[in-house]
Order: C-alpha cells, then sequence, then structure tokens
C-alpha cells in the first residue's frame, strides 16, 4: 500500500456531498490509504481555516470558494488562470498551487456519449458555465453558444468576459431566462444553475412549456439528487441525458493524479467508481 493521504472538500453547507464515497472506492481501487474529510466552513471564515488546509496533502473546492480561495494559492494552473475559479489544490511543503478539473470532468462523458457539436444552450451564467465554455473552446470551438443568465447586465458582462478570453467568443450570444425561444432546436442544454439541487429540487431551470425539440442531450451539472426535475422532463421528451455525478466522479479522479502522481487507466477506473456508486444507490451490493 502507497503512503497515507489526507484529504479533504472545501465548502459550506456540503453534508449531502458525494465526495468521501468517492474517494472511499477510490482508495480500494488503487489500494491507497486515504483519509476524506468535509472541511464545512462559512465564508467569512476562509483566512482563519487556512493553514488547516496547507495540513491536507490536497482538497476539492466547491461553492463559495472557488474564486475567493484564489489569492490564497502560491501558484495557479493555466486552467484556473483562463477559467478564473480554483476546484483542486495540491499541498506540498506548505505551498499551494491551484488547478481546475471541472472542464475535463466535464468534457470526458459528453464525449463518452457521442456529443460531435452543433448548436448548445447554456443555462446559468457563472464560473460553472465559465468552466463547460473553457471545455467547449478546445474541443468544440465551431459550436454555437447561447448562453442565458438572470438580468440582461449580468448576461453582457458574462458573455463580455468571455470575449476576452477564448476565440469560441465569437459564436457565443447571451440571453435572459424569459427570452429563451421555447420552440428552437438544440444539440446540447446544460444546466449550470443550482435548480433542481439538493436545496431545489422541486425547480426546473426551464419553463414547462419547453419543448425538447430535437431531443436533444441534456446534461446536468446538479448530482444530488440523480434524477433532478430537469432530467426527468428531459428523458420523457425522450432526450439522451448525461448526470452530475459522472462529472463529479471525473473530476475527481483527474484530482487525485494531481495529488498523488499516480498513473493508472482514468477512464477505467472512472468507469468502475461510477458503477459501484450506482449499485450502491440502487441499494445492490453485489
Amino acid at each position: 500500500m502507497s503512503r497515507g493521504y489526507r484529504f479533504g472538500l472545501l465548502g459550506h453547507n456540503i453534508a449531502y456531498s458525494k465526495s468521501p464515497s468517492i474517494f472511499s472506492v477510490l482508495a480500494e481501487i488503487r489500494n491507497a490509504d486515504i483519509r476524506f474529510d468535509l472541511i464545512d466552513i462559512a465564508p467569512d471564515r476562509l483566512a482563519s481555516n487556512i493553514d488547516r488546509l496547507k495540513a491536507l496533502d490536497g482538497f476539492s473546492v466547491t461553492i463559495p470558494f472557488k474564486e475567493s480561495l484564489m489569492p490564497y494559492m502560491d501558484d495557479l494552473s493555466d486552467e484556473v488562470r483562463t477559467i478564473g475559479a480554483v476546484n483542486s489544490v495540491k499541498v506540498a511543503s506548505g505551498k499551494m498551487r491551484g488547478y481546475n478539473t471541472d472542464a475535463i470532468g466535464f468534457i470526458v462523458p459528453l464525449r463518452e456519449a457521442g456529443f460531435g457539436g452543433g448548436r448548445i444552450l447554456i443555462l446559468g451564467a457563472g464560473g460553472a458555465a465559465r468552466a463547460v465554455i473553457h471545455a467547449f473552446n478546445s474541443e468544440y470551438p465551431h459550436a454555437n453558444i447561447i448562453v442565458c443568465g438572470r438580468t440582461p447586465d449580468h448576461v453582457a458582462r458574462f458573455v463580455a468576459e468571455i470575449a476576452r478570453r477564448y476565440p469560441i467568443a465569437e459564436t457565443l450570444r447571451g440571453l435572459t431566462f424569459n427570452a429563451i425561444d421555447l420552440s428552437e432546436e438544440y444539440d446540447l442544454i446544460v444546466n449550470c444553475t443550482p435548480a433542481g439541487g439538493a436545496a431545489h429540487s422541486e425547480e426546473c431551470p426551464l419553463p414547462d412549456s419547453f419543448a425538447f425539440a430535437g431531443r436533444p442531450i441534456c446534461y446536468d451539472l446538479v448530482y444530488e439528487p440523480a434524477s433532478t426535475v430537469f432530467l426527468v422532463r428531459a428523458t420523457q421528451a425522450g432526450c439522451g441525458v448525461i448526470g452530475g455525478l459522472s462529472m463529479l466522479v471525473r473530476q475527481a479522479v483527474e484530482s487525485y493524479t494531481i495529488w498523488t502522481e499516480d498513473d493508472f487507466d482514468r477512464d477505467a477506473v472512472t468507469e468502475e467508481i461510477s458503477a459501484r456508486l450506482h449499485r450502491a444507490t440502487k441499494g445492490d451490493n453485489s
């Protein structure tokens, strides 16, 4: 067995997180000695907990710290500098280097679903949407992207920010949610909002009258619950669906390789972790 590692997840109100389960399975697969803790702190307590974070070997980062943690990093990966958010931190010799594994975590399940590009509707104009667009910029540079945000000003600022960072901005335009064409056809719809998540489980980011015309692939970044209102409606409309757990597992595997420099078949391990979690959810202990 390898040396012992101490990892964790930094966030707030994260008792629902599946990250401990993911790393428990990963530890078993890789025969690794891992302790994984949830580090749940209030946003105004971040500065006083930095030394606690530096005592770890690595940690994942979720809401609300993906941007506010960046000034505490000793170094940043190119992805973090471009996306503007950190979701994975490696600690070595008391120094913290920030990474972003959300983009690769997002794009791998989409590749496996056979998506080839086309017309894309992104619901939400925040940090998650930035990571998604970062992935699209290299993987599907000719995609036609529409981003929906809360207000015209919010969307305009988001599109302007993307235009400064990515060539794909030439095909990007912004809308407010109430301006979505309800009968428009898309090849892919991505939910980057909290709608449907644990605190908003009855919500759907799209109105009831949305037609899911053309039967697009529907991808929800929410992973708890697994079957969100958005994905249930998409399934009923005959669409292909991808749940957020696929992205969560892959980005966790990518983070583990950064923290440990362990070399293995990440596709195979991701598939095995997802399968075991699915069986556990269904109550199958075989």
